[in-house]
């Protein structure tokens, strides 16, 4: 474990810092960013808090997504990153700080370019759309702070109703990440992929059982994801999440 505060967790990532190479810090904890300042003061390593410019940073909401702006000393960096996500823009503009680091101490980064490779990154498996009718996304958000993100994108930008395949991990916080998603859906498909620590549909259901009224059991994942198919109809939503090894059976066994 890397521990159970986020100053302990700051602490243990810290230990990755090496003397006198620059620090660039994207964390806004208080905590654990005084943790990484002062592991860094201690490597005698320069130290750049990516957001400690005052109102550097605003986001944008429209129709489809969001778009950013991040001030970094004196430049500008207007951007619609192509991963979805409200959190993507911070995560955008920490690598934008990353590339200027570069630049002090190497030849110039283009802007444009910097931008272009922002705008058109892909990670499978967060986010991702992979049909239309149904919309059907796939997340493998396995953490607390992933499901809130998720959350947060389903609740700003998914309308129609949602049916949700979930599975897990047995040794995550499955009943915080049940409550976190599973309000967001009509219907709730419990299933298993093949890895001897995937907890069973029926372990999870017993963590979640104020849901138990729209929850179905399905281990089998190759009947999982019709059923759900067959929940949400043409003008439904289909999420497929809690676990990055569920994303990747489903790529192995489905193509869309």
């Amino acid at each position: 474990s890397l521990g159970e505060t986020l100053e302990e967790i700051a602490s243990e990532k810290a230990g990755i810092l090496k003397p006198g190479v620059p620090v660039v810090c994207g964390v806004e904890a208080s905590e654990a960013y005084q943790t990484i300042r002062e592991k860094a003061e201690a490597c005698h390593s320069p130290f750049a808090g990516v957001f400690d410019q005052e109102g550097c940073f605003q986001t944008n909401r429209k129709k489809q997504g969001y778009e950013f702006v991040y001030r970094i000393n004196e430049t500008f960096y207007s951007y619609a990153p192509s991963l979805p996500g409200r959190h993507q823009g911070k995560n955008a503009a920490i690598a934008i700080a990353m590339a200027e680091e570069l630049t002090k101490g190497w030849e110039k980064l283009d802007k444009e370019k910097i931008i272009l490779g922002i705008e058109t990154t892909r990670w499978d498996g967060r986010l991702e759309v992979i049909d239309r009718q149904p919309l059907i996304v796939m997340d493998g958000a396995h953490n607390i702070e992933g499901a809130m993100a998720l959350r947060e994108y389903v609740q700003a930008f998914i309308d129609s109703p949602l049916v949700l395949v979930f599975a897990a991990m047995n040794d995550k916080k499955i009943e915080e990440l049940t409550d976190i998603l599973f309000p967001l859906a009509h219907t709730v498909i419990l299933t298993q992929f093949p890895y001897y620590r995937a907890a069973a549909p029926r372990e999870i259901l017993q963590t979640s059982s104020k849901f138990q009224g729209k929850i179905k059991l399905e281990p089998d994942i190759s009947r999982a994801i019709p059923l759900a198919l067959d929940s949400a109809g043409r003008d439904g939503t289909v999420l497929i999440t809690g676990s990055l090894f569920l994303v990747g059976e489903v790529k192995k066994l489905f193509t869309f």
